[in-house]
């Protein structure tokens, strides 16, 4: 109970802070806001658009827009960005609960319940404004607290279609989990079926990126030798624990003369992520012998996602900095990763090892994630003011492009602390251009808009 009512509190805090923001800055979500905007000028006033190329097959990464487009053409302009996001959350809070339930007995589903709301919910593709990858991560949230070996073909073609639309890394997880279960079972041939219209869309997608001659996009920096690709995939999930270092504008936090309270914000990180990737690991490890009768007999298909979430992990390890034009692939695959391994967890020892996980963890996660949304609110109250967002900061030096733990270095170079950062003001300016209608530029070309060129 104490834990339900934290994730309402934590949930009902970040609506408040939202709804009285002037407006809600998470980094990327400015831009992907601006680009809705775009589509409904497109659609009441084109005359205000003239400059834009619009995308002329499928794409990936479009859904959130959709959504966003279609709120703004019913309500006042911040209010559709503001509904979008409390919508997302409040989306977030019901699935969980329902995955939560599938996963623990009723007397722990509460505190995973939480304990999933603040670390996915509340990840930091949540801050840094990631709201496609967020709502493709909602879909499958929502597809695994449903799935059986007797989910309909109806239901996965429609899945699949609309995870199709929010985003491509997303989608890949969907596919490999259905197509898995398709080969280790050797039936479901209507869902091969049900697979064929998002088949039909990710066809369309390449050969459209193929004749138009798409330029995917370039990571800023490149991993430079096996030193640093170990110490970024190791580290790299530590940034899913429930510590966020929010930054303001001028590169600076609130816990800058706080040094204790951010290494404390860090040790807690290790020890949440830590003891997550153990479970995750002894999970993947336990043989089918060790799963209870009744959890063979409740229709999950548990080889199939075990084999998945194997691949799923070697991928991690594997998959470049750069793939296809999405940076860092690698990370969208931790929390698919983890979901689909509490889904497996049967064996009694293995249920024994997660609640203790939870009892240890939730009261660590708890504090820092009241610390990251008050802070929130602390930063976007300041935010009200045009003078502090004109006091953001930038790097003079030029980027360095061979090493990603280097160009990290230099990205930060005005903050305390290197890591553990989150920019929230990153595309603050777009939601002015949106109040000015200036629609002049285009920062992110992998959605509905391709190039801008300014008009004659």
């Amino acid at each position: 109970m104490l834990y339900r009512n934290a994730t309402l509190a934590i949930l009902g805090l970040m609506l408040i802070i939202i709804w009285a923001s002037h407006a809600p800055y998470l980094h990327d979500f400015g831009e992907w806001f601006y680009q809705s905007r775009i589509l409904v000028q497109q659609l009441t006033r084109p005359e205000d658009v003239l400059g834009f190329q619009w995308v002329t097959y499928p794409v990936p990464n479009t859904l959130a827009i959709l959504i966003m487009a279609g709120l703004g053409l019913v309500f006042p302009l911040m209010a559709s960005a503001k509904l979008f996001l409390s919508l997302l959350l409040l989306g977030w809070y019901g699935v969980l609960h329902v995955f939560a339930r599938r996963v623990c007995p009723a007397d722990g589903s509460s505190t995973l319940l939480f304990v999933l709301f603040s670390l996915v919910a509340l990840s930091n593709f949540f801050w840094t404004g990631f709201i496609g990858y967020q709502l493709g991560l909602l879909l499958l949230a929502l597809f695994l607290s449903r799935y059986t070996s007797r989910t309909s073909a109806l239901e996965l073609a429609i899945f699949s279609v609309l995870i199709f639309f929010s985003h491509a890394m997303v989608f890949l997880v969907f596919v490999i989990l259905v197509l898995l279960e398709i080969l280790v079972s050797r039936k479901h041939s209507n869902w091969i079926l049900a697979l064929l219209p998002a088949g039909l869309l990710s066809i369309g997608f390449i050969i459209g990126r193929s004749l138009t001659s798409f330029n995917s996009p370039l990571a800023d920096a490149a991993m430079a030798g096996w030193q640093e690709i170990l110490i970024y995939k190791l580290g790299y999930p530590l940034l899913l624990g429930p510590f966020k270092n929010l930054l303001q504008p001028d590169m600076s936090s609130l816990l800058d003369q706080l040094p204790w309270f951010y290494w404390a914000g860090v040790l807690s990180n290790i020890l949440v992520v830590t003891g997550m990737g153990l479970l995750v690991l002894l999970t993947l490890w336990q043989g089918r012998s060790s799963i209870r009768v009744d959890a063979l007999e409740s229709g999950l298909p548990r080889e199939s996602l075990r084999v998945a979430a194997w691949l799923l992990l070697i991928f991690y390890l594997l998959a470049p900095h750069n793939f296809f034009g999405l940076i860092n692939p690698a990370g969208r695959i931790t929390i698919p990763l983890l979901l689909i391994c509490l889904m497996l967890i049967s064996d009694t020892a293995l249920i024994m090892w997660l609640e203790k996980l939870l009892r240890v963890t939730a009261p660590v996660i708890l504090a820092f994630t009241l610390v990251t949304v008050l802070s929130y609110g602390v930063l976007i109250h300041r935010a009200s003011t045009q003078d502090y967002l004109l006091s953001e900061q930038q790097t003079q030096a030029e980027a360095p492009v061979n090493s990603v733990l280097g160009f990290n270095t230099w990205l930060y170079a005005k903050a305390r602390y290197r890591y553990f950062n989150i920019r929230i003001f990153g595309f603050a300016r777009r939601f002015e251009d949106v109040r000015a209608r200036r629609f002049e530029s285009l920062a992110f070309r992998t959605a509905l808009l391709v190039n801008y060129q300014e008009p004659p």
